[in-house]
């Protein structure tokens, strides 16, 4: 039974006390306190599985004596517990609460009538000692300890000297393990992790190790007692173990007022007049208590200064709650609160300008290294970042008896508004009794503890209280030496990327109370629809010249932002709606400013309620924005092995190759759809194919495919938008033109009427077959080509790839001032198999001929990529261009392709497959002096995150929804700021209604949605050609597949898997976006 009813306690204490009152005055117990350092509760004695029956000598303590279940240390640091302990009073009370104050700086004393725990033992006649650190954070009498023990087992002098009362330091969870024997280690892989932290090798090792710790901790405590029974004073001693906090190695443990930071073992046993026997105890208990016990055992009258109470008294009251605090930390300075009630525990956090995980003693520790690069690297989960890296919350309220790694903070759940009430007011009391957590701490303790000290040096905004400031940016000169920045540069920046003082100095007004957001953000919320943040303290010297406030930020409404220098307007700018972070540039007018700046202000001005991302902010020279212009040539039917950078031996892709040898290539890129159409629709629009409008090829709709409705957000009105000059060359296939005649009436979905200024090639991606047609498009107009109304014909001349590469080299040469955006759809290899030569591959002695014109397609296509290379080059435009390449979708398997050149490189399927083979696609990015030289990325992407990318490298927000994630940090080498896909999502109706998920390493497949969502699942880690259907073996991923298909599809009017045919043309005409009007030329 896992509680002790408080009538079973109250007849265990009755009992204990009448043992007590007989008991003679001269037989007063010893008291030993066996007192451990970082170690949490992972004993057998406490049901944990790992070590059960591998600390027999501190279980043999709970067995003879009292296990507390639910004991709680003061604070979650060494010297703040143990100065609370010696003192019988939090730390709070008396200011010994900073972790390692009075060794130098300003010394603390006790209050006047203040005696130490072991003072009041010596007037009682007791004999005292403490072997090991003391670790106190005040001035004390050395004398207060009246022997010394040569080693942790010398009782023998004792025998003569009782009773005594002394501590034993243990190294507890500090011990070192190298030398543990190896039979005697714990593996890691049969620990288990605590949920607040990754799941992974290093946390393996690093909770393993604590076990192994624990392990030779009981090793000590075995010699310990066997020493005091060698002796004879085993039967007249008092033995209390128990530890100052939770494991080191774990970084929400030690040094965090979290159940794993405050949690303790605490047992003891002794006589049985003193301690009962075989009890289990799960009243909420402090280490306070046990100074108080102490006194009692010794029948010492406890002071009225003690916070805890005697354990077995008779007139015992069962606490309610346990208060906690944390303080500043060697140079880490925070200030926290907490109580721990019988379900919840309760945090109040008052410094909430610094994360969780600021700058601290720990940080060139392996595993908090590889925590900080999974944050860096985007591979941390959510819950994760969110835990060290995340905005600091106010409160926190944990239900902790089944959430005990605190991992869902239920503050803001109205379900536990009252919970929430409870324990505010619990606090408040306990707080009511003395806390000297706001008082500053001198200048003289701060530098002490923060400045060139091996653990390393303070970042917190108490430190500026006394640093210089030499450039007048409001940022001490040291604090930017110790943030990676150069004092010296002339530059007034905020990047907001210190956790230890996130806000640097910005205050707020009419604002969400705090500003600090994830670790290198502000993130707030306007409270009216108006609010304003301010950074003062400023003396910087303005320049003459054209001045902006550059700031780089998202806001998820459109807000203005007006700002004010010394209170003067001086600018203002709009940020747009929009999930991408972009740099918003507000000229200031700077003959307004005819003093230094002494204080910048920012007024938003919005909707109540809108949410303001801020990344950086900075004052600098107006300079025009330089944008890259944006090639992006997609190919169509190329597989993934259909090129050299991929493995393709047989088609010759030199020019390819180069680019990939010199740019980055992505081995977990996907296409938009399994088919042409739909994937186009998701490269333009940036929705995956259940959001997106277009969800096959639309067969049977007339002279062409399902035009894009009018106003719909593409990548080229985006681009238009940021002052681009856009065109489309090639194949398009979302909509033109009603009829092929002069003067046509087009509709919605035409390229002009979808941001492309410029138009050449196929609107209807049917016709497209054909590489030798009658005729093509330059935007309204039908150009005639040498060529006859049969692609047949052998006296055609006109070979529209040719056709397509010579157009864009003369609209990139005509436009090269510009900024460009450039959508080249080149139609190779979609068959008709059809080329002008075979070239290189006249001579080969292949199975069937239109093997040698699939790779002569294919080689003339990258032979014309290397042209617009050069041409790039030649016009002084390579190193301000990023050059995509990519297919809609897998290989086409028509004839023996597939087999013959492997175009899928082994991956299993074609077109029209939700298999790896006909959606993965072989993408290449190529952007000199930028992208590093040969880099593979496997950051997991699809067509879907081009409109985002191109919205963060053109500066303009998006205007609508998108699926996407922008890839720029990818391509920049930025990993770890590079956002993750929680998975990717793809439907079809082509033939049979199917449906694909990409979640991490899980690929589950649906090939036919009318069967009942039957889901095929496979492990990409260890079966890439997705031979091996594992779904009957991981349900729980099914199930999430599963959960991820109903909520990815959102119904659409033209298709449905229960209409025959999938596709409503009919429906589908009815709607034809038609747009009469002549297009005016630009």
């Amino acid at each position: 039974m896992r509680f002790l009813s408080s009538i079973f306690i109250g007849l265990v204490l009755f009992q204990l006390h009448g043992h007590r009152n007989v008991c003679a005055e001269g037989a007063r117990p010893n008291i030993l306190w066996i007192y451990a350092e970082d170690l949490s509760p992972w004993l057998g004695c406490y049901g944990d599985v790992v070590n059960q029956g591998a600390t027999p000598h501190i279980d043999s303590i709970a067995r003879q004596g009292v296990l507390f279940e639910r004991a709680f240390a003061p604070a979650p640091v060494c010297s703040a517990t143990r100065s609370a302990l010696i003192v019988g009073q939090s730390a709070i009370r008396f200011g010994a609460h900073q972790h390692r104050s009075s060794r130098k700086g300003t010394p603390i004393y006790l209050p006047d009538g203040y005696d130490l725990l072991p003072e009041l033992m010596q007037e009682a006649g007791y004999t005292t000692f403490n072997y090991g650190k003391a670790d106190y954070n005040f001035i004390w009498d050395q004398s207060a300890y009246s022997v010394a023990l040569s080693s942790p087992t010398d009782f023998e002098a004792l025998v003569d000297q009782q009773p005594f009362f002394g501590q034993i330091q243990t190294k507890g969870g500090k011990t070192n393990t190298a030398r543990f024997p190896a039979e005697r280690r714990v593996s890691a892989e049969e620990v288990a992790v605590p949920a607040d932290y990754p799941d992974d090798s290093v946390f393996r090792e690093v909770v393993a190790q604590h076990y192994d710790a624990i392990r030779s901790e009981d090793d000590r405590v075995g010699e310990i007692l066997q020493a005091l029974e060698a002796v004879g004073l085993h039967t007249n001693t008092i033995v209390v173990y128990f530890s100052d906090h939770g494991a080191n190695r774990l970084v929400r443990h030690k040094q965090m007022t979290t159940e794993g930071g405050l949690h303790v073992p605490l047992v003891m046993c002794g006589p049985e007049a003193w301690v009962p026997r075989g009890v289990l105890r799960s009243d909420l208990v402090d280490l306070l208590d046990v100074s108080a016990t102490t006194l009692a055992w010794a029948g010492i009258d406890i002071p009225c200064w003690y916070e805890g109470q005697d354990l077995f008294s008779v007139d015992f009251n069962e606490r309610s709650f346990v208060g906690a605090h944390k303080d500043r930390l060697d140079h880490t300075i925070d200030r926290v609160r907490s109580i721990r009630s019988d379900r919840f525990r309760y945090v109040r956090n008052y410094n909430l300008d610094r994360i969780v995980l600021q700058p601290q003693y720990r940080d060139r520790h392996a595993y908090l290294l590889h925590l900080r690069n999974l944050y860096q690297s985007g591979a941390l989960s959510e819950l994760h970042r969110s835990i060290y890296f995340g905005a600091r919350p106010a409160e926190e309220l944990y239900e902790v008896e089944s959430d005990p790694s605190m991992t869902l903070n239920l503050a803001d759940h109205p379900q536990f508004e009252k919970e929430l009430e409870r324990h505010r007011g619990w606090l408040n009391a306990w707080l009511a009794l003395g806390d000297r957590g706001s008082e500053e701490e001198s200048i003289e303790t701060l530098q002490v503890n923060g400045e060139n000290q091996p653990w390393g040096e303070g970042v917190n905004p108490e430190y500026e209280r006394y640093r210089s400031d030499g450039d007048g940016d409001g940022l001490s000169d040291k604090w930017e030496e110790l943030n990676g920045r150069d004092p010296n540069d002339g530059r007034l920046i905020f990047t907001f990327d210190c956790g230890g003082w996130q806000t640097e100095g910005w205050r707020s007004v009419n604002l969400s109370p705090h500003l600090a957001g994830e670790l290198g953000t502000l993130d707030f919320r306007l409270v009216g629809s108006s609010g304003s943040m301010y950074r003062n303290g400023l003396a910087v010297e303005m320049e003459g010249g054209l001045v902006a406030l550059n700031v780089l930020g998202r806001s998820d409404q459109d807000v203005e932002i007006h700002v004010l220098i010394n209170e003067h307007p001086v600018g203002r700018n709009t940020m747009l709606k929009s999930d991408m972070m972009h740099l918003l540039s507000i000229e200031i007018n700077s003959a307004l400013i005819d003093e230094p700046i002494r204080e910048i202000e920012l007024v938003f001005k919005g909707m109540s309620g809108t949410r303001v991302v801020l990344d950086s902010i900075e004052v600098g020279d107006w300079q025009k924005p330089k944008r890259p212009n944006v090639i992006y040539i997609l190919a169509d039917d190329l597989g993934y092995g259909e090129v050299g950078y991929n493995g393709q031996e047989l088609i010759q892709t030199p020019e390819l190759d180069a680019m990939a040898k010199e740019g980055m290539t992505f081995s977990a890129h996907y296409c938009g759809s399994a088919v042409c159409a739909p994937s186009r629709c998701s490269l333009m629009t940036g929705l995956h194919p259940g959001h997106a409008y277009i969800r096959s090829n639309s067969p049977r709709y007339p002279n062409g495919q399902t035009p894009l409705p009018k106003d719909t957000e593409t990548v080229a009105t985006l681009a238009k938008r940021a002052g681009y000059t856009t065109a489309i060359i090639g194949k398009w296939g979302l909509g033109g033109v009603l009829e092929d005649v002069v003067n046509p009436v087009v509709n919605s979905g035409h390229p002009n009427h979808q941001g492309f200024d410029h138009f050449f090639g196929y609107l209807d991606q049917r016709k497209a077959h054909n590489y030798y047609p009658d005729h093509l498009w330059r935007n309204r107009e039908l150009v005639k080509l040498e060529n006859s109304s049969n692609g047949w014909d052998p006296a055609n001349r006109d070979y529209s790839h040719d056709r397509m590469t010579e157009e864009a080299i003369k609209w990139i040469t005509t436009n090269k001032e510009e900024p460009l955006f450039l959508y080249l759809a080149y139609c190779v290899p979609h068959t008709w198999w059809q080329v002008p030569d075979l070239g290189m591959y006249e001579d080969e002695d292949w199975p069937e001929q239109h093997l040698q014109i699939q790779a002569a397609m294919v080689s003339r296509m990258d032979r014309d990529i290397g042209r617009i290379k050069r041409l790039l080059e030649t016009l002084g435009l390579a190193e301000n261009t990023l050059i995509l390449f990519n297919s809609d979708n897998g290989a086409h398997g028509q004839g023996l392709t597939r087999e013959f050149f492997d175009t899928t490189a082994g991956l299993n399927g074609k077109k029209r497959m939700m298999t790896e083979g006909g959606v993965r696609s072989p993408m290449l990015a190529y952007w000199p002096g930028t992208i590093k030289a040969g880099t593979t990325s496997d950051h997991l992407s699809a067509f879907w995150d081009f409109l985002p990318t191109m919205a963060e490298l053109t500066g303009e927000p998006i205007r609508g929804e998108t699926d996407g994630i922008s890839m720029v940090p990818e391509l920049l080498g930025l990993k770890e700021q590079q956002a993750k896909h929680a998975y990717l999502y793809w439907e079809l109706y082509e033939g049979r209604p199917n449906c694909g998920v990409r979640m991490d390493h899980w690929k589950g497949i649906v090939k036919d949605r009318r069967n009942g969502m039957k889901i095929e699942l496979y492990d990409l880690r260890v079966d890439e050609v997705e031979q091996v259907n594992v779904a009957e073996a991981y349900p729980l991923i099914v199930s999430q597949i599963r959960s991820i298909m109903e909520e990815a599809h959102q119904p659409n009017p033209y298709w449905d898997k229960e209409h025959t045919p999938l596709f409503n043309a009919a429906k589908a005409c009815s709607v034809s976006g038609v747009i009469p009007e002549p297009l005016k030329q630009k």
